[in-house]
């Protein structure tokens, strides 16, 4: 299959980093972004540890890893623990915050792991009235994948990515957003190990564009 890549930038502070930006670099390259660790990793990257838990190294001959896994995400409250996930039909659900506004309705985070018995599967999260991006993972190359989806409206975006960490197998990821006029709305991010299951965020699963 042949994938159309769009050509992305970012900015830093609103300008466009170059190689000599003090603590935090973006490596621009062709069709992605090569995310660079930053000085305030916890606070630039909140979610760095879902891709922790998630990856596999490229050597590695299985596909996904186990419920013990979970452990490896940071500052989540769990509901149970990942033992107890068969009994609530291989789920785990938890809830964290994202920035340090005092106010706890911004920031509040649902983080939802989802898999089988013995393997997780994907993991999904919801950020509330507080804007995030692909930036949150972390350290890795985010690819941005064209689809039938793809939506950059002022009130709504819709895009997917393909997040390569070096050493590791790539991972994809679902990114949503939807504001109202008042300010509030929302932030969903889904990480799976396969393309197709990321692509099923609406009834009608998305297509890649050749």
């Amino acid at each position: 299959m042949l994938w159309v890549i769009s050509q992305l930038s970012i900015t830093i502070s609103g300008k466009v980093p170059y190689e000599n930006e003090t603590n935090c670099i973006a490596l621009l390259a062709p069709c992605s972004l090569l995310l660079a660790p930053c000085s305030s990793a916890a606070e630039v990257a909140p979610f760095e540890s879902v891709i922790d838990a998630m990856a596999i190294k490229s050597s590695d001959g299985y596909t996904n890893n186990g419920w013990e896994d979970v452990s490896k995400i940071k500052g989540v409250k769990w509901k149970w623990s990942y033992s107890e996930s068969g009994a609530h039909d291989s789920t785990m659900v938890g809830k964290t915050k994202v920035g340090k506004d005092k106010n706890p309705n911004i920031g509040a985070t649902e983080v939802t792991v989802s898999g089988a018995r013995t393997m997780i599967a994907s993991v999904k999260i919801s950020v509330a009235n507080a804007s995030s991006d692909i930036k949150a993972f972390g350290e890795g190359r985010a690819t941005k994948i064209k689809t039938s989806c793809d939506d950059d409206s002022a009130s709504n975006t819709v895009e997917f990515y393909k997040f390569e960490k070096s050493g590791y197998k790539p991972l994809f990821i679902s990114y949503q957003t939807s504001w109202g006029a008042g300010g509030s709305g929302s932030v969903d991010f889904e990480v799976t190990y396969n393309l197709n299951d990321a692509l099923r965020i609406y009834p009608d699963p998305c297509k890649v564009l050749r």
